[in-house]
């Protein structure tokens, strides 16, 4: 019985030291590292822009409000896409951790594409 309890105890040892890792790996829990985005050019891709870190991607990112047609965000939590319309933008993103479910994060952005002449 006492080899099983040794042998269990190392076992969850072992378990709760790769679960730390893989948190640190992962770099905790997911959070913004862009509150204020730089303005845009009309015509032009916006530059991709890591918008956070933390959790473990996959990321899952939705906006909501009045954003770029085409603006979207990937799965490694980069704002990217096409600026058509000249304009004053303000939506939110919202950000799923898959790592972390129910640990969601969400930010307001305001987002001004300047007209620009096509390249």
């Amino acid at each position: 019985m006492r080899k099983l309890r040794i042998g269990l105890a190392a076992a969850l040892l072992a378990a709760g030291t790769a679960y730390a890792q893989s948190a640190e790996h992962h770099g905790g829990a997911i959070h913004f590292i862009v509150t204020a985005l730089p303005d845009g050019c009309s015509n032009q891709p916006y530059p991709k822009t890591k918008l956070i870190e933390g959790g473990a991607p996959p990321y899952y990112g939705l906006l909501d409000g009045v954003a770029p047609q085409g603006l979207d965000v990937n799965k490694s939590g980069e704002l990217f896409g096409p600026l058509d319309d000249a304009g004053k933008y303000h939506f939110s993103v919202s950000i799923h951790d898959k790592a972390n479910p129910g640990k969601d994060v969400s930010q307001d952005y305001r987002l001004t594409v300047k007209d620009c002449p096509k390249p």
